[in-house]
């Protein structure tokens, strides 16, 4: 589920730090860079790295030091190479994440790297065969990445697969680059090649010169913006390309209803009115969980966070065949009233109920066909309301758990360490939050970072599947193969237990290649490429869901 993971803030610095250009000069030479750390938008520390040479050897080392989510971070590295091949002798990663510390050391003999983890109290020990690996990974700047640089094709350009050692997960992994194009920058000579790069779950936009220097690198969904000194503001940050939407049989128009003591804000997306037909079957569409917008987007100003915007796409699709679709700002986001810090699940329920009661009073609106799509924790809210209002006339559930979220959470670890990554290192952190979810107290703090305990409590004992069963409108379950965050195998949990209980109006699809947004993913469905804004949700995703809600909904021709 989205938004409410606690992030391994040393993950998000492992970056690209070329220091020679595709296909350019070979030789190292002496430099110093530093850079500018930005956090959505704000200024919160600086980093820098220095190239030194000896006789024999290459030494590079590199520090940062920033403050994110409340924690500050402290970290360096040292990387030593073979001056005569390049061939990495030893590296070093140690410093803080807020009051953790963390060692991570490696040798390396021939074809064999020998590393040690130290992370809190625990300890990793692993001799790894460490051939294949392009280049080894050393946050906060990974020099020797610039290896990968060196060997992507400028010529083919597409996506191109490498490998390299990872120190903190002690394991070869694969990983990706990819050319997306070209830019002049005024005050920049020659022009800067943007890359899109892919370390599994860590993904984003890299600028570098035809000489190979780094000039800026973003993961727009962490928010974090690294820019060479002297040059911020100055390079765009990378944003997504809308698509142009061809047809446009609908209108738009900004709308309110009321919840409680205050009004949900949105936008109601309406076919264009025929005269043969008075009434137009209608659509809530439910978001996944952490503030979120009418779009679906993070509610962060700028190119910061997911900004995709998949319920935008869904609405705009729906009005053109003939659905009224309504979306809204999230409690506490946007135009909407309410405090978006305290969110239970019934809250969110009760929520959706207030969205579904507004489309039956519109007089253009078909009372008897009104329908749910909810995504992530909103396909966890659709069905309780299909429960308690009858009337709802079928349900969309994509990326829907089967079990209390403890589990998903667990489930989600267990997933990227059986498909590449080793060690989860915040498990420590959900068993923390489920001791204190047990104290009975509404707030509690991981890493002195304050966390909403109440939330976490209302989806620790809700049970999906007790609530399916209850369902007597018709379902249509759809999840991706690749998804990581729910794994497939809970769509076919919920399948199987509408089986048992005597249900036959579901419908379930998994699509091939898809991750937990519907969208393709490249690298086996880890977090990395969802820092590529330019991908879109999945037409056949669309498609179905139009055709579904065509048949369910009985929509009239």
């Amino acid at each position: 589920m989205k938004g409410k993971r606690v992030l391994i803030l040393f993950l998000i610095v492992i970056l690209f730090i070329p220091i020679s250009s595709p296909g350019g000069a070979k030789r190292y030479k002496k430099r110093k860079a530093n850079f500018s750390y930005f956090v959505y938008g704000n200024k919160l520390g600086t980093g820098s790295y220095l190239i030194e040479e000896t006789k024999n050897r290459l030494i590079i080392r590199s520090e940062a030091r920033y403050s994110a989510q409340g924690q500050a971070v402290e970290l360096s590295s040292e990387l030593i190479l073979s001056k005569t091949d390049n061939r990495p002798l030893y590296s070093r990663i140690e410093g803080k994440i807020g009051k953790r510390e963390i060692r991570a050391e490696t040798k390396f003999k021939k074809r064999a790297a020998f590393g040690v983890l130290n992370y809190e109290t625990k300890r990793y020990k692993r001799r790894v065969n460490a051939k294949g690996a392009e280049v080894i990974t050393t946050p906060p700047f990974p020099v020797e990445l610039e290896r990968l640089a060196k060997r992507y094709d400028l010529k083919k350009r597409g996506r191109e697969r490498f490998f390299y050692y990872d120190p903190i997960y002690l394991r070869v992994l694969p990983c990706y680059l990819e050319l997306r194009d070209e830019q002049r920058i005024k005050g920049i000579k020659g022009k800067l090649y943007r890359f899109f790069f892919n370390l599994g779950n860590i993904g984003g936009y890299l600028f570098i010169d035809e000489m190979g220097n780094i000039y800026q690198v973003s993961l727009p969904m962490n928010g974090l913006l690294i820019t060479r000194r002297g040059y911020e503001g100055r390079i765009p940050i990378p944003w997504e390309k809308r698509r142009k939407e061809v047809e446009k049989n609908y209108t738009e128009k900004e709308v309110s209803f009321p919840f409680r003591n205050f009004k949900l804000a949105g936008t109601l997306t309406i076919p264009q009115v025929r005269k043969e037909r008075k009434k137009f079957p209608a659509v809530v569409l439910v978001s996944g969980s952490g503030p979120q917008n009418r779009d679906e987007d993070t509610p962060i100003p700028g190119p910061y966070g997911m900004k995709y915007g998949i319920f935008r796409t869904i609405a705009h699709r729906l009005g053109n065949n003939g659905f009224v679709v309504l979306r809204y700002d999230d409690i506490g986001v946007g135009e909407s009233g309410g405090n978006a810090q305290t969110v239970t699940l019934n809250d969110r329920i009760a929520e959706v109920r207030a969205a579904v009661l507004y489309l039956e009073r519109l007089d253009f609106v078909d009372k008897l066909r009104i329908g749910i799509i909810g995504h992530s924790e909103g396909a966890i809210i659709a069905p309780e309301v299909a429960v308690r209002d009858p009337e709802v006339a079928g349900i969309v559930l994509m990326g829907a758990p089967a079990k209390p979220l403890d589990y998903i959470i667990f489930e989600q670890s267990q997933a990227m360490a059986l498909s590449e990554l080793e060690f989860r290192l915040d498990l420590p952190d959900l068993i923390s939050i489920e001791k204190q979810v047990l104290t009975g107290k509404d707030w509690g703090e991981i890493n002195g970072v304050p966390i909403f305990l109440g939330w976490f409590r209302s989806h620790f004992y809700h049970n999906p599947l007790a609530t399916i069963t209850r369902v007597h409108c018709p379902i249509l379950i759809l999840n991706g193969a690749l998804d990581l965050q729910v794994l497939p195998a809970n769509a076919v949990a919920l399948a199987l237990a509408l089986e048992k209980a005597g249900r036959r109006n579901y419908t379930l699809r998994i699509f091939d290649g898809l991750d937990h947004l519907f969208m393709r993913n490249r690298y086996r469905g880890h977090l990395g490429d969802y820092n590529d804004l330019e991908r879109n949700i999945s037409p056949e995703v669309i498609a179905t869901i139009v055709s579904w809600l065509k048949e369910n909904l009985k929509q009239e021709e």
